[in-house]
C-alpha cells in the first residue's frame, strides 16, 4: 500500500459500484482490509481513528465452497473491472501465468481477490468461479468473512457491499 492520488478515493468508489452492479457482493464477495475498515464510521455511527487513511487497493473475499456453489456468475471479472476504468490489466499470479489473482490500472490502483486457506498451505491460486477470476489463498480469512455485514459505501447514490461483521474484523 502507498500513497493515492487526489482521484483514488472516486477510482475506489467507481470500482466498488462495478463490481456491485455485474452482482459480486449478491453473490457474497466481502470486501476487506482497510476499504472495509472506512466503510465502519458511517455504519456504526462513530468516528473511528484512521478512517481517512487513503489505500491504492482493494481487496475483495469470498470463500470457494460459495464461488462453486451459487451457480451463477459475473462476466470476467477483467471485464468488470474496465467498466470502472478501461485501464486494468490483469497480472499472472506467482504461481502460473494462467491464474490471475490481480488487476492494476495505470494509476495504480490493485483489486486484489483472495480465498479462505483450507487444509495445507499452498502456493497455487484458487478459482472463485463465481467472480470470474482466481484468489489468493490466506490462512484465517475464513473466521473474518464468515457472516458478513451488509453495508453502503458512501460513493454516488451508494453502493451495496458486504464486510466483514465488526467484531470480527476487531480480532
Amino acid at each position: 500500500m502507498g500513497k493515492a492520488g487526489p482521484d483514488q478515493p472516486g477510482a475506489v468508489g467507481d470500482v466498488l459500484a462495478a463490481l456491485s452492479a455485474a452482482g459480486a457482493f449478491r453473490l457474497r464477495a466481502v470486501v476487506v482490509g482497510t476499504i472495509a475498515y472506512q466503510v465502519y464510521a458511517p455504519m456504526l455511527g462513530v468516528r473511528l481513528p484512521h478512517a481517512a487513511i487513503q489505500t491504492d487497493d482493494i481487496d475483495i473475499a469470498q470463500f470457494h465452497a460459495v464461488s462453486v456453489a451459487v451457480n451463477e456468475s459475473t462476466p470476467p471479472m477483467l471485464d468488470v473491472l474496465r467498466r470502472a476504468d478501461s485501464s486494468f490489466k490483469a497480472i499472472p499470479h506467482r504461481s502460473s501465468k494462467h491464474a490471475v489473482t490481480t488487476y492494476r490500472n495505470t494509476r495504480g490502483l490493485r483489486v486484489e481477490f483472495l480465498a479462505p486457506n483450507r487444509g495445507p498451505e499452498r502456493d497455487e491460486a484458487v478459482r472463485l468461479p463465481a467472480l470470474g477470476t482466481d484468489a489468493e489463498p490466506l490462512r484465517f480469512l475464513d473466521y473474518l468473512i464468515h457472516e458478513a455485514s451488509s453495508a453502503v459505501v458512501l460513493h454516488g447514490a451508494g453502493v451495496y457491499v458486504n464486510v466483514p461483521s465488526p467484531q470480527r474484523y476487531a480480532l
